[in-house]
């Protein structure tokens, strides 16, 4: 009797000892890449679009502005707007072209500009971050030369805007690449972000 006892004791122990080994293993919680490098496609830790055909912004005088939002982490909500924006009367014409975060996302910055960011550059925490700001403007008279600008991105080709995303408390770094010509066009190429 005794060993009987004995032994549905050492079973039962050893099937408490089990389980709690299996309880003690809890799954790990991942581990977000803590930077991006521009023009990097090829990682398994990377969400990459590429637009084709390529996406365009066009400022027409007198009659348009245009707006484009994109979702860059395929969840089903927009994260980042362009706008290029123009007004243009018989006497002079002013453009803009901004880049705006939605939501807690942000953008690189050089001061309140948007940076424009050469390939191969690490995206991270280490950076200028902000939530709206300036691709480019211009201002010129009508049959007359330009009379004002600002911005980093003028006659710019295949450059990159480093973009975060701040979704669930965790960061996610990205870039956008994109062209943008005299400020009356914004063209969208590609865009990444990490998993």
């Amino acid at each position: 009797m005794k060993s009987s006892l004995y032994l549905i004791f050492l079973f039962l122990l050893t099937i408490a000892c089990k389980k709690e080994s299996e309880e003690n293993q809890l799954s790990p919680t991942p581990v977000l890449p803590n930077h991006i490098v521009t023009g990097d496609t090829s990682s398994e830790s990377i969400i990459y679009t590429r637009l084709n055909p390529a996406d365009t912004l066009r400022w027409i005088p007198f009659t348009s502005n245009e707006t484009r939002q994109f979702d860059i982490d395929k969840d089903g909500i927009n994260d980042f707007e362009f706008r290029l924006y123009g007004t243009s009367n018989p006497n002079s014409t002013l453009i803009l072209n901004t880049l705006k975060s939605l939501s807690q996302n942000e953008i690189v910055v050089s001061d309140t500009l948007v940076a424009k960011i050469s390939p191969g550059v690490k995206i991270d925490s280490t950076l200028q971050w902000g939530k709206y700001s300036l691709l480019y403007f211009y201002s010129y008279k009508n049959l007359g030369s330009i009379t004002d600008t600002a911005g980093l991105w003028k006659n710019s080709f295949m450059y990159y805007a480093g973009i975060r995303l701040n979704k669930n408390q965790n960061s996610k770094y990205g870039w956008i690449k994109l062209s943008i010509t005299e400020g009356e066009r914004i063209v969208i190429h590609e865009f990444a972000i990490c998993k």
